[in-house]
């Protein structure tokens, strides 16, 4: 009777699901996630933070303005905006090799 129950919801369960909702517990959502659906979630948080600025106007002002905002408004402490800053680097670095961009802004010789 469980086992029918949760086929009817037609949704992915394990056997733990199975034995929880047989022994009366919640049955909960294990639609396991999607890689896509992270990469959207995580890109919708990174849109929030900076915005859909053309990659031509990142510069080093702009770069070391960002690491500011994450600093002080933002509420992070060093190391998470230091790791935000390097994510956001691959990003500069791929507009970089595929000539999107004239020049690499972190390749100023200025320590960010």
């Amino acid at each position: 009777m469980a086992h029918q129950n949760l086929l009817e919801k037609e949704k992915f369960f394990t056997a733990r699901d199975l034995i929880d909702y047989s022994l009366r517990k919640d049955v909960k959502d294990s639609t396991p996630k999607q890689v896509l659906e992270i990469f959207e979630e995580h890109n919708a948080k990174v849109n929030s933070l900076i915005g859909d600025i053309p990659v031509q106007r990142r510069d080093h002002r702009f770069i070391s303005g960002f690491e500011y905002y994450l600093k002080t408004e933002r509420k992070c402490n060093h190391n998470s905006a230091k790791k935000y800053i390097v994510n956001f680097a691959k990003i500069i670095r791929i507009a970089f090799a595929n000539e999107w961009i004239s020049r690499d802004p972190f390749r100023t010789g200025k320590e960010l």
